[in-house]
């Protein structure tokens, strides 16, 4: 088996803020699904979720992946 770790510079390119007026980059927003159950108390966690699947999944190739569904939400 293998981890894939990605640095915080590649993660994070313009520093990390948890402050949503001030970010900046890319941002994945999947309609319909992010302010739905727990999106109503935490608006910005679906969204925040999408960004990191999609820079892991733009930051290599792998043959297989595999998400597995915990719950209902994911």
């Amino acid at each position: 088996s293998a981890v894939f770790v990605l640095t915080l510079s590649k993660m994070y390119p313009s520093g990390i803020t948890q402050s949503v007026a001030e970010q900046k980059g890319t941002f994945v927003d999947v309609k319909g699904y992010g302010h739905q159950m727990g999106g109503k108390t935490r608006p910005n966690f679906f969204c925040s979720v999408t960004i990191v699947v999609t820079v892991i999944d733009a930051s290599w190739t792998p043959t297989h992946t595999n998400y597995r569904q915990k719950d209902i939400q994911q």
